[in-house]
């Protein structure tokens, strides 16, 4: 019975030992199966094709400016808020050359208790150009945001956007968005100048804001003939 006890444990680990040989065969059976197949299919090129475009699309997340939202930003205080737009405010007439411009008018959006000034609803600085004895005027909205939400810009808000048309079209008078984002409002990461008769939606995207971003920061430079303000 021992002698039988003994047989069959040693019995036992060489079938082992041989099924272990066997499952480490097959699987050098089949990775030089598939070395074969990929090389005649094209499975590996593809595998890091996928890989590379899947790293690349990372480095482009990494490397686009996109002055993410964070949590605090979201629970910036309207006083926050009116503080920040009265800097990019004074930072935009800073802009201008006194030598050629004038503020005319700059509102201050004041309120309490909800009342505020007609003119709060209208854009925040008039000013006048003169050179050479032409002169001419435009109004501008200044607007600062932290970041880019979702890859849009809330520019103003629908009914706001309708006010400055109307200002424009009663006084005859272009309008333009000065944008500031990302940064700090006395010196944002990007500036942009819209016309207001080139916004269809009160959300914009990064990608269409472009076109209308200054190439570099200091003064102002305004076209009369043109109409256009960068």
């Amino acid at each position: 019975m021992e002698h039988l006890k003994q047989f069959l444990s040693i019995a036992l680990l060489v079938v082992s030992k041989a099924l272990l040989h066997i499952l480490i065969l097959s699987k050098a059976t089949l990775m030089a199966i598939y070395q074969i197949l990929a090389g005649v299919f094209g499975w590996e090129k593809e595998k890091r094709n996928r890989s590379n475009k899947h790293f690349r699309y990372h480095q482009r997340s990494k490397n686009y400016r996109s002055h993410k939202t964070t949590y605090v930003n979201k629970r910036k205080s309207s006083a926050d808020s009116k503080s920040k737009g009265d800097k990019f405010e004074a930072y935009i007439v800073k802009s201008l050359n006194q030598n050629y411009f004038k503020v005319k008018e700059w509102r201050g959006d004041k309120y309490v208790d909800g009342r505020y000034a007609e003119s709060n609803m209208l854009p925040d600085l008039e000013i006048e150009y003169s050179h050479n004895s032409v002169t001419s005027r435009f109004a501008i909205e200044c607007k600062y945001r932290t970041s880019v939400i979702d890859d849009a810009v809330e520019i103003a808000k629908p009914y706001q956007l309708d006010n400055y048309s109307k200002f424009s079209e009663e006084k005859d008078m272009p309008v333009f968005i000065a944008l500031g984002l990302g940064g700090y409002p006395n010196s944002p990461d990007e500036e942009f100048i819209i016309p207001l008769d080139s916004i269809n939606n009160n959300l914009i995207s990064y990608g269409e804001l472009r076109q209308f971003r200054r190439r570099h920061q200091g003064n102002l430079f305004y076209d009369c003939r043109m109409q256009e303000l960068r």
